[in-house]
């Protein structure tokens, strides 16, 4: 049987479409796990893209052409969809800051650090619960009981008196 060369769509290897499994995207060959993660990944952009516009409707009353093309500067920037949304999350809800002076979302870039600082404290604080949580429900702990060191007295010094009456 003739190897049946072909380059991965996505991850561009060559991999020989005889012995592994493939998709066939138009002329365009790739891996079926490359083009399934791809898929999920597409997938997961677009759940995060909705979930910004719905946000951002609830916070100016609809998107504007302002808002979409202040969105496509910041994915050009390597903003994400979920970036985005997470620091408006963060500015406004729970900063508690309003809209009356802004008509767009051009603040993200300015509160962006602030806010993923904020979002990994919070990661790292449920990491540690978790820990913690793990370590009480764990039933094979021995419980050790330490008794608590009592230190050694040193000798009191000696004194020599003799000096006193000699005078």
């Amino acid at each position: 049987m003739a190897k049946l060369m072909a380059k991965c769509l996505y991850c561009d290897e060559q991999f020989d479409r005889n012995k592994e499994e493939y998709v066939k995207i138009n002329r365009r060959y790739a891996h079926k796990k490359c083009h399934d993660l791809h898929h999920k990944e597409m997938e997961q952009k677009e759940k995060d893209r909705i979930q910004l516009e719905e946000y951002i409707c609830k916070l100016y009353g609809s998107v504007l052409p302002l808002h979409r093309k202040q969105i496509a500067t910041l994915l050009k920037a390597n903003y994400t969809y979920s970036g985005i949304y997470k620091t408006l999350y963060y500015f406004y809800d729970i900063r508690g800051n309003t809209t009356e002076k802004s008509t767009g979302i051009g603040i993200v870039p300015y509160v962006a650090l602030e806010a993923k600082k904020y979002y990994d404290d919070l990661e790292r604080l449920k990491n540690k619960e978790q820990q913690v949580v793990s370590i009480e429900t764990n039933k094979n702990v021995k419980k050790i009981k330490i008794k608590t060191p009592i230190p050694k007295r040193k000798g009191l010094k000696k004194i020599d008196f003799d000096f006193i009456g000699e005078e």
